[in-house]
């Protein structure tokens, strides 16, 4: 009888052990991962996420662009596409993740919250590695090389929206990185001239210079100025400085023009009379109805930054001419090509500009159905229909003036170029959009640094429109 009790005893203090066991077990799975299972250096953890099976992505006509390969149990990253490097960005189990592997990381890791209690078991005591979902994005892999083929070993960046949605179709910054070789590059990537880690489309706070002509433009059109009244000596430079001089960016034109032939040929005199000889709109104006002040941004993507040598800094003015450098693009104002692209979105599609999204739709890897996004974002409304129309004709004439390529009568194409004054250095913007009878609309924004080549930004223009058209709009 003494033995039975002794077994009993034994039995339930190893019952009691093993439940001590347990609990501490379930303790540090669940209430104690902040101490233990989450720190950074926990090797469990970080195999854990080593073994994750990343999600794959597409590009909108299910391109691969990423895929995640197995490599003696764990998974390796693989970049298909060097034109959507600066895009889609980087993973990196040491560094991290950059661009729309940061953007959508929950997704394409299947960090989610669990829907079933063997889910949540799995994930939290089990640590089971999740599987990620496959995400398809807006980029045309078509337009997206044919932009970074155009660009060259320019500095610079590109966008190409579809204007009806807010899609991106093309997203460029250069230079840019290979992410297949980022973990034995990084410390000379951080270091290297250009600084390929910032994203020049959505952080790049670049000076408009004759960009503003353009929202000038719409200001007069809406106020009924009188655009075809001829001013004198409007093709004189315009001094902000000793430093910074603003002229036409054609060097072949007539001293006098009105302010539409100022539009096409991107000379500051005609704007600087129109702002100062009419009271209807000021400058601050001009800066809350185009959202100059709130840029707009890819949602979890980098966001601007404030202006640096590599991003097109503030050209010196003088203090007394603030005015004239607001008017000119060249004050107190810069924004990012992305923005820009925004404004163009708004002139192409009736004067409200689409909230930009990359992010299409969404697979499980167990599935072949794809989940559309929803993009629910307000578009923001910068200008009148009217107006709008009358742009998309000053742009269409003034593209067709300032080159002799011509198009389809089914299409309508307009575009202007720009110059702004960066520091000593000039910049080259190239806006435009391309459009059809069926209503497609398509924006594209192009900016080089350091160049003054008005040739080479014409013929990129050119084939970029032709790439456009053949992969959009055709019929």
């Amino acid at each position: 009888m003494q033995f039975a009790r002794e077994i009993q005893r034994l039995f339930f203090g190893v019952l009691i052990a093993f439940g001590i066991v347990g609990l501490s077990a379930t303790y540090w799975a669940i209430a104690g991962q902040g101490t233990i299972l989450l720190r950074d250096d926990n090797p469990r953890t970080i195999e854990n996420i080593a073994r994750i099976q990343r999600g794959h992505i597409y590009d909108r006509d299910d391109t691969l662009l990423i895929q995640t390969m197995r490599d003696n149990g764990n998974t390796i990253r693989q970049y298909l596409e060097p034109s959507t490097y600066s895009a889609l960005g980087y993973y990196s189990l040491r560094y991290g993740e950059g661009g729309a592997e940061f953007a959508f990381n929950d997704i394409l890791t299947g960090d989610t919250t669990a829907d079933s209690f063997s889910e949540y078991l799995e994930q939290t005591v089990l640590q089971v590695p999740p599987v990620g979902a496959d995400i398809r994005l807006t980029l045309d892999l078509d337009i997206q090389d044919t932009l970074v083929e155009l660009m060259g070993n320019q500095k610079g960046a590109g966008v190409v929206m579809d204007a009806q949605t807010g899609d991106i179709m093309a997203l460029v910054s250069l230079p840019t990185y290979d992410p297949n070789t980022l973990d034995a590059n990084w410390d000379d990537l951080t270091q290297a001239e250009g600084d390929p880690f910032f994203n020049r489309a959505l952080q790049g706070q670049y000076q408009l210079g004759g960009v503003m002509y353009t929202l000038w433009m719409s200001q007069a059109l809406l106020t009924r100025y009188d655009t075809t009244q001829l001013i004198a000596n409007a093709n004189d430079r315009v001094s902000l400085s000793d430093d910074t001089l603003i002229g036409c960016v054609f060097d072949d034109t007539s001293d006098t023009m009105s302010l539409i032939d100022g539009h096409i040929y991107g000379c500051p005199v005609p704007f600087a009379v129109y702002q100062r000889t009419t009271s209807e709109r000021t400058f601050d104006d001009l800066v809350s109805t185009f959202s100059l002040d709130a840029p707009l941004t890819l949602t979890d993507f980098p966001v601007p930054e404030p202006i640096s040598p590599t991003s097109g800094t503030q050209a010196e003015i003088d203090p007394t001419l603030i005015e004239l450098g607001n008017t000119l693009g060249q004050g107190t104002i810069t924004t990012t090509p992305l923005h820009v692209a925004g404004i163009l979105s708004a002139i192409v599609h009736n004067g409200n500009a689409h909230q930009p999204n990359i992010l299409d739709s969404v697979r499980q890897q167990d599935t072949e159905q794809w989940q559309d996004v929803t993009h629910t974002t307000p578009s923001i409304p910068m200008m009148t229909s009217v107006t709008a129309r009358q742009l998309r004709t000053i742009l269409r004439d003034g593209w067709q003036t300032i080159q002799l390529q011509t198009y389809p009568e089914t299409l309508s194409i307009g575009a202007t170029i720009a110059t702004s004054q960066s520091g000593e250095e000039t910049q080259l913007w190239l806006i435009g959009f391309v459009g059809n009878e069926q209503g497609n609309r398509v924006a594209f924004v192009v900016l080089l640094e350091n160049t003054k080549d008005i040739q080479t930004i014409i013929t990129l223009g050119q084939n970029l429109i032709q790439a456009i058209i053949d992969e959009t709009l055709s019929t």
